[in-house]
């Protein structure tokens, strides 16, 4: 089967990791106290077992509890996938469509999981534990209210979406991008190789540097995410070339390659925000670095092999469910022991994490299972036009795209 016709299940896998990564991130968030205060802590000769947890994202594997690194690789994947159909030479969807398929695609399960999240909320909450990390206390923050309920329904460039689940920030991107990406698809499409990496680095660039800070909902950021769909994009079109070439690369070259973008996945933002006092800087490190797993992952026999695993190919199905719903697993276990014996018993991160993963998991499959296939064959509905093979491209770019991105 041609490549540009075929699935790419190692990148499905690929989102199912990142998700597992932001589960990760989220976790070491309970205990993140300080960085500086552990490792002072241990300077004095002072050792706690929930040490292990935010030290890992000082550790070589930081990339492994780097959430916001998976977000820039979701988006990135998106930009990919959503440009497959047109290379496929399936036609075009005019634009209102595509807006109608990403709105159906994304919105009812991300509704789903809002409500999950208010009613979590409202049973479990009493706003804040004291001596915990920012990932508690920074969401459920306040009574549940009208205004913080009409932000998260909007969705589309709706601001602060991190009061009822810290992970919905970036949905508000995934949707506008339903607006921004033709326009994208198209310059990165239709003109030369060059032009699309300078159009999308600039508006990386752009959207990083004047992006005031790591607040979600930030103007400017929309422009990074912009950026980080076209470069989706370009790799699709270019995803043989850049095959061709990883493959001549010795052994030692792809390691040190793949060991790299890992790292800078894991260490973009504190880069970024050493060399400009701005963490979003970062990306400029982070979008190149998504690239090369992308690449790696399309090329390289032996990441195929561990992403066709039936464990990765099952996270890759759930991804967005899994993304969707952790939140409102990790916040109630957290309110419901952290203050009781259990929270004081040496290795209760371990229970605890053990107990956040497992029930995380099964009730992203059931979620999966109930709401998100129905609104990914709902989406469907809004099919494709058959457009002549040499219309399809510029047509299809110029009218929108999509059909497989979870988010």
């Amino acid at each position: 089967m041609p490549s540009s016709k075929r699935r790419f299940f190692e990148l499905d896998a690929l989102r199912g990791l990142a998700a597992v990564t932001v589960l990760f991130r989220h976790f070491s968030d309970v205990f993140d106290h300080s960085h500086q205060g552990v490792l002072g802590q241990l300077a004095h000769g002072h050792f706690e077992t929930w040490y292990v947890v935010p030290l890992l994202r000082l550790s070589p594997f930081g990339f492994l509890a780097q959430g916001h690194a998976a977000v820039v690789l979701f988006f990135v994947l998106s930009g990919f996938v959503l440009t497959g159909p047109l290379l496929a030479g399936r036609g075009s969807v005019p634009f209102h469509r595509f807006v109608a398929k990403r709105v159906i695609r994304l919105y009812p399960p991300y509704f789903c999981a809002l409500v999950l999240s208010v009613l979590a909320d409202y049973l479990f909450s009493h706003h804040g534990v004291a001596g915990i990390g920012t990932v508690v206390n920074n969401t459920w923050t306040r009574p549940i209210n009208a205004h913080d309920l009409r932000v998260n329904l909007q969705l589309f460039f709706a601001g602060d979406l991190q009061q009822f689940n810290s992970a919905f920030w970036s949905l508000s991107y995934e949707m506008n991008m339903a607006l921004f990406f033709p326009v994208v698809a198209w310059i990165s499409l239709a003109g030369p190789l060059s032009l699309a990496v300078a159009f999308n680095g600039l508006l990386i660039t752009v959207g990083a540097l004047f992006t005031p800070g790591p607040e979600p909902g930030e103007f400017f950021f929309n422009l990074c995410v912009a950026g980080m769909f076209g470069v989706g994009a370009v790799l699709a079109k270019n995803h043989e070339r850049l095959t061709q070439l990883y493959q001549r690369l010795g052994v030692k070259s792809r390691i040190v390659l793949g060991v790299a973008a890992l790292e800078a996945l894991g260490y973009g933002l504190m880069v970024g925000l050493a060399a400009t006092g701005r963490a979003w800087a970062g990306e400029l490190l982070l979008v190149p670095a998504a690239g090369i797993v992308i690449v790696a992952a399309l090329a390289d026999s032996h990441w195929q092999k561990f992403l066709n695993r039936p464990s990765c190919q099952f996270l890759g199905k759930i991804s967005y469910s899994l993304y969707l719903v952790h939140m409102a697993v990790l916040l109630p276990l957290v309110f419901l022991t952290w203050e009781t014996a259990l929270g004081h018993l040496p290795y209760y991160w371990v229970l605890l994490f053990v107990t956040f993963v497992g029930i995380s998991v099964g009730l992203a499959w059931l979620f999966w299972g109930a709401i998100e296939t129905r609104a990914t064959n709902w989406s469907r509905s809004f099919g494709w036009q058959k457009a002549p093979a040499s219309r399809a491209a510029v047509a299809g770019a110029a009218g929108g795209l999509t059909e497989t991105s979870p988010g």
